[in-house]
């Protein structure tokens, strides 16, 4: 697939993620592509990326066609109740 100048799924797509992953010293270990048949685009391609930052985890979800960006982190417990308890609170629950 041939993407348009700008259509990358990368993080040099989007100046602020990137400038945030500098200043915060994040080092990428991981990175994955995903391909989605979407009718309106002729296909998408998403890059799911894992990055340590200060000795915590983030999974970054990268779109191609200018479509954005997630990051997700995991809630700073390993106990049951309370990572189900911040799940509801991140979604409104």
């Amino acid at each position: 697939m041939l993407f348009k100048p700008g259509d990358e799924p990368i993080l040099e797509n989007y100046p602020p993620l990137r400038a945030w992953f500098d200043k915060v010293r994040a080092a990428q270990t991981w990175q994955i592509e995903t391909w989605q048949n979407d009718r309106s685009m002729n296909g998408h391609i998403d890059r799911l990326e894992g990055w340590a930052i200060r000795g915590a985890f983030v999974i970054v979800v990268i779109r191609s066609h200018k479509r954005g960006w997630d990051v997700f982190t995991s809630p700073n417990t390993t106990n049951i109740e309370e990572t189900l308890a911040e799940i509801e609170r991140r979604i409104g629950i």
